[in-house]
């Protein structure tokens, strides 16, 4: 082997150097959150437990709004009720689509098969009796966003967890915590945005299909997509994400039902 070769297959490349950066952080954020509790002999990570105890609570106290409000939601979004809007920056239909499009995706287009392969038809069960009392957890988090929300004189309004947790935790624990929960919060938020799973999902089901592989080319034209949509603001997102969300949901649908008519019998 050449010398040069040889320094070649020694030296790390930068993904490499990134994963050894990233990783020790990453495995030791998984290690809490995926914990693993035995319930009834069966394996489950406190992180499914949390959710799910928490969208079952918040679903018995406010008495089942997931169902309760369902037809004062299909009126907002339809438009019906656009006559009582309070102060905003886009469109009901638009703030549903927009926080659809953050919420259904890769994951479930993805992660729905491998379950079942994993699990069994009894994990579709389950993710059933999940998005149920997801709905009201989605709900409360809504709520509280619209509540706290910052609106300044120009119109322009601010918002999000972020806000509501500074708030609550000023006035529960004090300002200086309160302050640093609302930033630990959005700081982890922007490491969870970052995420490149999507992308180099999409480069592959294209490589697949056309045969052309250009991650770096492909890489940089969706990073320069999301960066018009990202610095066009939130009037941007939200008519993007009208236009694209619903499509999504139709493809999505359409393609599931294709293969359930194709594989019939």
């Amino acid at each position: 082997m050449a010398t040069t070769d040889f320094f070649q297959a020694q030296t790390p490349s930068l993904p490499e150097r990134i994963d050894g950066v990233v990783a020790p952080f990453s495995n030791f954020v998984n290690s809490i959150i995926f914990f693993p509790i035995t319930i009834a002999g069966v394996s489950v990570p406190v992180v499914v437990i949390w959710l799910l105890s928490a969208g079952v609570i918040l679903t018995l106290a406010l008495g089942f709004i997931n169902l309760r409000g369902f037809g004062h939601g299909a009126a907002l979004i339809s438009g019906k009720r656009d006559g009582r809007d309070g102060p905003g920056e886009i469109s009901h239909f638009e703030a549903l689509s927009s926080a659809l499009s953050g919420t259904v995706g890769l994951g479930n287009i993805a992660s729905v098969p491998v379950a079942v392969a994993l699990g069994g038809p009894g994990a579709v069960l389950w993710m059933i009796f999940a998005g149920f009392f997801g709905m009201t957890s989605k709900f409360a988090e809504c709520s509280l966003a619209v509540k706290y929300r910052k609106i300044s004189r120009d119109g322009a309004v601010s918002g999000g967890p972020m806000y509501y947790i500074e708030d609550v935790f000023t006035r529960r624990i004090g300002k200086g915590f309160g302050k640093f929960a609302a930033a630990f919060f959005a700081v982890m938020c922007m490491g969870a945005s970052v995420s490149l799973f999507q992308v180099n999902q999409s480069h592959a089901q294209l490589t697949n299909v056309t045969g052309v592989s250009a991650p770096l080319v492909y890489g940089v034209i969706i990073s320069g997509l999301v960066l018009v949509v990202i610095l066009g603001g939130i009037r941007t997102i939200g008519r993007v994400t009208r236009v694209l969300v619903p499509l999504m949901g139709m493809i999505y649908l359409g393609a599931g039902l294709t293969i359930l008519i194709m594989n019939a019998g």
